[in-house]
Parts: structure tokens; sequence; C-alpha cells
């Protein structure tokens, strides 16, 4: 199974709905990951943001 995939499976469980939806302070909708398609050229950009954000000899990189 790709990762993306088992990601997305797992998402929901570890991290909560990506959102949620209130209406006078109460929830009204959770809108799960599963609810959002994530192509494999989107994982490479996941996997590239967590690289440049990496720690590194306790510094940040950071490109901008």
């Amino acid at each position: 199974m790709k990762p993306i995939n088992l990601f997305i499976q797992t998402a929901d469980s570890l991290f909560g709905p990506i959102t949620t939806i209130r209406q006078n302070g109460r929830i009204t909708k959770k809108i799960p990951w599963t609810a959002f398609k994530l192509t494999n050229r989107d994982w490479e950009r996941v996997a590239d943001a967590r690289d440049i954000l990496k720690v590194g000899s306790g510094h940040f990189i950071l490109f901008h």
C-alpha cells in the first residue's frame, strides 16, 4: 500500500478530523481526512515540506 493511503487511513484516528464546522458554538459537522483526495504529487509535496522543515544539527533549515 502506498504511504499516502496509509496516512489517510490513519489520519482521522491520529489527528482527528481535518476540519470541524461549528455553528453557534456547537459542532455541526466534522470533515474527515478521507473526504479529501490526495494524489501522489501531493504526497511528494508533503515529503518536500517535511524535508525543508527537518531539524538538522539543532538548527531549522528553512528556504523561502
